[in-house]
């Protein structure tokens, strides 16, 4: 279903974390292709399973002289080239993403297709709408050979119904996919039509993520009829059709609020939000004597742990008040203490939304904030909120 609303879900990690996929679940790892690390969702395991069910009951209905074995064969065989030719259309975003000199992080099969996760935005119109062509293209070229093998081998052959059901599907893969909703591929096409117009990519961003919503929208509706007034035939169709309507519509929205997020913390940097180094305490300091002599007095929300002069650690108020108060006063601080090797680290001058890009891939709400070899402070969601709630109601 071509990639993410918005491209730059995770940069470069420090430290990896556990991949996750588009409902937030955990992703199994089949490898890396081009450095690009694949992965499947548990939700495609039921669409694949699904798929195969579908295709091994139509190759059964329509080919009667067929064994059900054979035919249930096929329909797996046809379902696994399926999804290898979704792969094949994001592997064309990513090929055509990283000659561009735009790294692509994962590729994750799902419940509703692939999705290519880019590094960042494209640098230009043009770049944008070469990645977003790149996989349709891919499509077509796949529909259109998967024909031409079915007519060299047959109709009614197992090799020419398989072929002629892939090269059916690849074509309607690529038109749905250019649909200029995003963040289909047809979206990121008219978003970069509009980015040239406007000369503004989150602008851009806005009006394509409003145009994806209204047709998000549409799809919900029809899926939702086709349910109540397509009799028992049309319902899993119809529910199905509504349930992609809804992810549609819930990454237009994402993409748009993140454009206004964006929009709304430009030009501030990580150093200016961040709370400093100075707040320091020894490591055979209580959890008490931080709850009450640090967290309860002075509304902060980390401290920092120093061993010898040296900075170890970070402590949290969370951390602090998951122990229980009767415990407090007997445990060391460095028992509820995050080792600084452990947290991801981001440059002071990089920019708030780069922080919160960053916070998202390594799946952690504080950075630390450094220069080099040299710690300087802490970034957390608390404190990008604190700016961004400042600077929405200053613009109000």
């Amino acid at each position: 279903m071509g990639r993410p609303g918005s491209y730059p879900e995770p940069m470069a990690r420090d430290h990896e974390a556990a991949p996750q996929g588009p409902f937030g679940t955990r992703t199994f790892q089949l490898g890396r292709v081009f450095g690009i690390s694949v992965g499947v969702d548990p939700s495609w395991f039921v669409i694949f399973a699904l798929v195969t069910a579908m295709l091994g009951t139509r190759f059964e209905a329509q080919n009667e002289s067929w064994p059900t074995a054979l035919a249930w064969g096929a329909g797996l065989v046809a379902s696994l080239l399926y999804f290898l030719s979704i792969l094949a259309h994001e592997f064309g975003h990513s090929v055509t993403s990283q000659l561009l000199g735009l790294p692509v992080i994962s590729i994750t099969l799902f419940l509703f297709g692939g999705l290519a996760r880019l590094s960042g935005e494209p640098a230009r119109p043009r770049d944008e709408f070469l990645i977003a062509i790149a996989g349709p293209a891919v499509s077509v070229i796949l529909g259109l050979s998967f024909l031409l093998l079915w007519i060299f081998t047959g109709n009614g052959s197992v090799v020419g119904e398989v072929c002629f059901w892939l090269g059916s599907i690849n074509l309607v893969l690529a038109v749905f996919n250019l649909i200029p909703a995003f963040p289909l591929d047809g979206g990121h096409v008219f978003r970069a039509l509009l980015w040239t117009v406007f000369d503004d990519l989150n602008k851009a961003t806005r009006w394509s993520g409003l145009v994806g919503a209204l047709f998000a929208r549409v799809l919900i509706g029809m899926g939702i009829a086709l349910a109540i007034f397509g009799g028992p035939q049309a319902l899993s169709g119809g529910l199905f059709m509504a349930f992609v309507g809804w992810f549609l519509l819930r990454a237009a929205r994402a993409s748009v609020w993140q454009s206004r997020i964006k929009e709304s913390l430009g030009g501030v940097r990580v150093g200016q939000a961040m709370q400093s180094l100075e707040r320091r305490v020894d490591e055979w300091t209580t959890v008490e004597d931080v709850a009450e002599g640090v967290f309860a007095r002075e509304g902060l929300a980390f401290v920092f742990v120093e061993d010898s002069g040296e900075v170890v650690g970070l402590v949290s108020l969370k951390a602090v008040g998951a122990v229980a108060r009767q415990k407090r006063g007997f445990q060391r601080v460095t028992s509820v203490m995050t080792p600084l090797g452990e947290i991801t680290r981001i440059g002071p001058r990089r920019s708030l939304f780069e922080a919160l890009e960053k916070m998202e891939d390594s799946a952690q709400s504080v950075l630390l904030v450094a220069e080099a070899d040299e710690v300087l402070g802490v970034l957390s969601r608390e404190h990008i909120a604190r700016v961004l709630q400042n600077r929405i109601s200053l613009k109000n």
